[in-house]
């Protein structure tokens, strides 16, 4: 604009000199001619008198010009103030025919253009708009009837962008063009999006659709090429699995390392953004590197355990200039995310639970049923139907169908037992044989169990089949061997008892029948429990002789020797070895010996050393005797203590317990002169285990005679590496305890304050002394009532567990906002003997959640409630409406000639401005009513129970009112008017769109009508 007023006061200036050069040349030809003839002297006369009068109307011509190119000079000072050396984005064009006739340096940095590329171009190279709805755009900002559009403004990188223009006509030399201020909302739109998306969420999307819709989502509301999701993989640590990726529109998955990419420093740790160069970043990268990713934001995934799951991304193939945007979407989701990944590992779990199950049933032969009475179907697992021979497919699965397959001659068997077990509500239990499609016939074992509804009447039943025929085989030929055997066992001196796997008495021999005083007649009738009470009686030791029983059919492999010792004096020597049938077990053999005798002479013969080996070999400790440097004998616990058998130690030199040679010196050295004058010596060190390992060993070492050190020694040894270990973990727990950034309290069951670290005395203000001994009640700030904190101690004394967020008070009486985790700390009986507290001051986020959720709702300007709101209580308010049959008003204002206050004096003393017309409108309202800001100088009002359309207008009357009031800001005094705009319902409209639509025309009409009216 300067160089265009610049060229038309040079070329006055020209005009000016060329009219002077003209008189000048006029008057020397006039003299020529005044020489030449006196007859034209009268004519020189006028012709001099007439150059005179011009050479004085260029003078004042000179002087005029001069002060206008002094005012040009002037201006054009004001004019780069306030349009090329202005922040904002200026464009100045000519409504006629779109060119650009100036841009501001804003203009050249926002669209990428020097200045005077820009003064080349024409506003339809920039907007996207097409050229006949532009100019019809224009046309309207020319006469004002619109001052504010929403375009979409294509930059020089190819970038489209959302801006707002806010443009009126200047009168620039007696010409009309427009000066348009723009303002990018690209960013803001974006923002919005992802917001909306937030408050909207996924529904009950879940699954593989919800991480496909989320990628999707991320990566088209942050304008990015790629978005994932990755889960760490449980087989392969240190390694990814893509749960699902956007890649440019697709979706893809695959697996790939953590190590060289930045996932690494991701995953359990904290958000990486890297706005550009994130190939040359990570030059191993194999994914960024194919596919050329400068851009890279990425937040870690946590389970609800703080356990690391995985992570999600944002990459671009170009760098971003808003990371904080990628950031900020990727933390909103995590937590969803997380709670999904943990959804689908619980499913992933469960599926192979549910295989493993079904491959159990397989291998054992075991088959389970439900079957559904009312409608006779039966759902028989897939082992039931390999057992029965049948296909799914080939099978209608009814009760009549199954007992078809039932052998004849068992059928009446299997009812009667299904019809005990529904009309006695016993359990369901019969052996019975099945024929199979190619006649084959087997042996099952049924048990299952009536349902009963709530009428008391049975309405299912469910239960399990057991192939048992290959045992039934086994246990016949058992028998039958069995009873070959007896006229063996007979012949032997022992007493013989053959039992089958069940232990019941298969044979036995008359020696047994002797030994044990059992009546012949008494064994012919077979009756086990009674034969088992009588043996029994004759015992010293009764219960120990079931035990070992019960140990040896537990163990079918098992072989063993022991005595048993009778009431009346006589020791049995008891063999027993397992017996085996085609391969399976199939019960055992016992035999006993009447060793009285010779027993009495072994215990008298070794009852000493029995005696001390038992003292020495139930010790807890390890116990050696040596003699020079040879190992003599070590007891049960030594052996366990260092992992070798009696065999590799006895005999052997003591230094195989030592770390080396050199260290059995040392040890020596210290070691055997206190042993030599009597003392009992004691130390602590490392031992060598057989395997090479080291432990911390506890020695006590006694001579057996002090005298005569060569006569050996006695040494007892104790692992106390967990001791040791646990000394230094409690120091290193000491240590965390004192040093984590997180509060911790500790309170005894009673809920007194027994401990506290210093993170929590810088969080809450009182040290130690003023917390402990009394109660964390303390810290209430009130916020939480008595129901909160009964719900808390509920669900902590029956989970042992509590989290959540809590109000506390600081010392300085502050309140804040903490995230608590609450433990109870049990004893080995399972009682509660602490509590253990640990908090993280969480007010500054909350404080940051509530901003975000204000401005999502607010005009961060003004205060007042934006569009989204508003909309909202319009729809409430017209919701009630309807129910109660009133009237409301819905207003639209507009502050007059507010643009070239703006644009005069700065967006600041606008912005000033325009808090103090929501201020001054505010106090106009009733407690019902609402006013919000659009954008700009728009706003929006609401008028709930209008009674009759007077008192909306008596509202506007009064709002005009207090604006035209002086306005003071800054030392500056303005004076402002308002256009208002109404409708009302349900005279103009039942929508919001219609009677904001409304408002807006009846305002747009105030405007034409003068301004300053409604």
């Amino acid at each position: 604009m300067s160089e265009n007023i610049a060229r038309e006061g040079a070329r006055h200036v020209s005009d000016v000199r060329a009219v002077s050069r003209h008189l000048t040349e006029k008057a020397l030809k006039m003299r020529c001619l005044a020489y030449l003839s006196n007859v034209k002297a009268e004519l020189l006369t006028q012709t001099l008198y007439s150059m005179k009068r011009s050479k004085s109307v260029l003078r004042q011509e000179i002087t005029r010009r001069v002060e206008v190119e002094r005012q040009f000079r002037n201006s054009q000072d004001l004019y780069r103030q306030m349009f090329s050396a202005n922040r904002a984005v200026k464009l100045l064009v000519d409504p006629a025919t779109g060119d650009i006739i100036d841009a501001n340096d804003a203009a050249s940095k926002f669209y990428g253009y020097a200045v005077e590329e820009l003064r080349a171009m024409s506003i339809f190279d920039i907007n996207t708009m097409n050229r006949m709805d532009l100019l019809k755009e224009m046309s309207l900002a020319e006469e004002e009837l619109c001052t504010y559009f929403r375009f979409k403004h294509r930059l020089a990188s190819g970038e489209v962008r959302d801006v707002e223009v806010y443009t009126g006509p200047v009168n620039v030399g007696g010409k009309k063009y427009l000066h348009s201020i723009i303002h990018d909302l690209t960013d803001r739109l974006r923002a919005e999006e992802t917001l909306r998306n937030l408050a909207a969420g996924f529904g009950s999307v879940t699954g593989e659709e919800f991480f496909h819709k989320l990628v999707t989502h991320l990566a088209k509301s942050t304008r990015m090429d790629f978005a994932c999701i990755g889960e760490l993989a449980v087989d392969r640590p240190g390694t990814v699995n893509v749960v699902a990726m956007y890649d440019r529109g697709q979706f893809v998955s695959f697996r790939y390392e953590l190590e060289g990419a930045p996932c690494e420093q991701v995953v359990g740790q904290n958000v990486v953004s890297v706005p550009s160069g994130a190939r040359r970043l990570y030059p191993h990268s194999q994914f960024l590197q194919e596919r050329e990713v400068e851009a890279y934001i990425g937040a870690p995934l946590f389970d609800s355990s703080g356990k690391p799951l995985g992570l999600m991304t944002l990459m671009s193939a170009e760098p971003v200039s808003n990371p904080e945007l990628a950031e900020s979407t990727l933390l909103i989701f995590a937590d969803r995310v997380s709670a999904e990944l943990e959804r689908k590992q619980a499913q992933e779990k469960l599926a192979r639970g549910m295989a493993s199950l079904t491959k159990a049933q397989q291998i054992a032969h075991v088959g389970s049923w439900d079957w559904n009475i009312a409608a006779n179907t039966l759902e028989w697992s897939d082992e039931i139907y390999r057992m029965f021979g049948l296909q799914p497919r080939e099978f209608k699965a009814t009760y009549e169908a199954f007992v078809a397959h039932v052998h004849p001659d068992d059928r009446a068997k299997v009812n009667e037992a299904v019809r005990a077990a529904l009309e006695d509500n016993a359990p369901y239990k019969v052996e019975h044989r099945i024929i199979l499609p190619d006649g084959t016939e087997r042996v099952v074992m049924e048990q299952g169990e009536g349902v009963r509804g709530g009428s008391g009447k049975p309405v299912k039943m469910v239960g399990s089949v057991h192939d048992i025929t290959e045992r039934t085989r086994y246990q016949q030929r058992l028998e039958w061997l069995l009873s070959v055997q007896t006229a063996t066992l007979e012949a032997t001196a022992d007493g013989i008892l053959v039992v089958d796997h069940h232990g019941k008495m298969v044979s036995h021999n008359q020696k047994f029948l002797e030994m044990w005083h059992i009546p012949r007649a008494l064994a012919q009738e077979g009756n086990d429990a009674e034969i088992r009470t009588l043996c029994l009686a004759q015992l010293k030791d009764p219960k120990a002789f079931v035990t070992r029983h019960r140990e040896l059919h537990s163990d079918t492999e098992a072989t063993s020797f022991d005595l048993v010792a009778s009431t009346d004096g006589r020791v049995f020597e008891r063999v027993s070895t397992p017996q085996r049938l085609e391969g399976a077990a199939a019960g055992r053999v016992l035999s006993f010996r009447d060793v009285t005798a010779r027993k009495e002479v072994e215990d008298l013969l070794h009852e000493t050393l029995s005696e001390f080996n038992a003292i020495l070999e139930s010790a807890e400790v390890g116990i050696i005797f040596l003699k020079t440097r040879t190992v003599r004998w070590v007891n049960r616990k030594m052996l366990e203590l260092f992992g070798y058998r009696r065999d590799e130690v006895e005999g052997d030199s003591v230094t195989i317990f030592h770390p080396s040679e050199r260290d059995f010196l040392a040890f020596r050295d210290v070691a055997f002169p206190a042993l030599s004058r009597g003392e009992t010596f004691h130390d602590e060190r490392l031992m060598r285990k057989k395997d090479g390992s080291l432990f911390w060993c506890r020695l006590l070492g006694k001579a057996i005679d002090p005298a005569a050190i060569g006569k050996g020694s006695i040494w007892i040894t104790e692992d106390v590496s967990a001791r040791k270990k646990a000394e230094e973990e409690l120091r290193l727990s000491a240590a965390v305890f004192e040093n984590t950034m997180e509060g911790i309290l500790i309170t005894d069951a009673t809920g007194v304050v027994r401990f506290v670290n210093p993170a929590f005395t810088k969080v809450t203000g009182y040290e130690p002394e003023e917390i402990v001994g009394r109660a964390p009640s303390l810290l209430k700030s009130g916020r939480q009532d008595g129901a909160f904190y009964a719900a808390m101690w509920r669900e902590l004394m029956e989970t042992g567990h509590w989290q959540g967020e809590i109000w506390n008070r600081r010392k300085n009486g502050e309140i804040y906002a903490e995230l608590l985790s609450i433990t109870a700390i049990r004893n080995e009986r399972g009682d509660v003997t602490h509590f253990a507290g640990v908090f993280n001051d969480i007010t500054d986020r909350k404080k940051q959640e509530e901003l975000v959720n204000y401005l999502a709702y607010h005009d961060p300007l003004t205060g007042l409630p934006n569009r989204q709101l508003f909309y909202d209580r319009l729809e409430l308010e017209l919701a009630r409406a309807r129910r109660e049959k009133r009237q409301l008003a819905v207003m639209f204002m507009d502050l007059d000639h507010f643009k070239e206050i703006n644009d005069s004096l700065g967006h600041d003393v606008g912005d000033e401005l325009l808090k103090e017309v929501a201020r001054r409108v505010r106090e106009c309202l009733r407690e019902s009513d609402s006013i919000s800001r659009l954008g700009g100088d728009e706003f929006t009002l609401l008028a709930p129970d209008i009674h009759e359309a007077e008192d909306a207008v008596l509202v506007a009357r009064k709002i005009m009112e207090s604006l035209r009031e002086p306005f003071h800001i800054r030392a500056q005094r303005f004076m402002i008017t308002s256009s208002v705009g109404m409708s009302l319902f349900p005279l103009h409209g039942e929508t919001p769109e219609t009677l904001i639509k409304k408002a807006d025309d009846a305002m747009y009409y105030a405007k034409r009508m003068g301004r300053d009216n409604f």
